[in-house]
């Protein structure tokens, strides 16, 4: 079973379960099978699929653990960036994966 299967599994099987919680606010299966296919769709809309790799510059919490199943449905690679690292160290990851761009969280 592939990374997206899993979710679309749960999805279906459990849609008002409780997927993540984070932050005093809590995810249900299917609302969270709805916001990472929304990711997917932006990332896929951005170029990001057949393997192409995708920076992301997030907090640990359930937006990451979203853009991990987005990226694995868009058929992306996640690159995930420790938002500890200072300016040039995320230019070498970014470099070095051959990333196309770093995605962060707006506002």
């Amino acid at each position: 079973m592939l990374l997206h299967e899993i979710l679309a599994r749960a999805v279906e099987c459990w849609p008002e379960r409780e997927a993540a919680t984070c932050g005093g606010r809590r995810f249900r299966y299917a609302e969270m099978g709805e916001r990472v296919r929304r990711m997917a769709r932006a990332f896929a809309a951005r170029g990001a699929c057949d393997g192409a790799r995708v920076a992301t510059l997030l907090p640990n919490d359930h937006v990451h653990l979203e853009a991990y199943h987005a990226a694995a449905l868009a058929g992306a690679v996640l690159v995930p960036i420790n938002v500890r690292l200072n300016a040039g160290e995320v230019a070498f990851v970014v470099k070095d994966t051959r990333a196309a761009r770093p995605a962060g969280r707006k506002g």
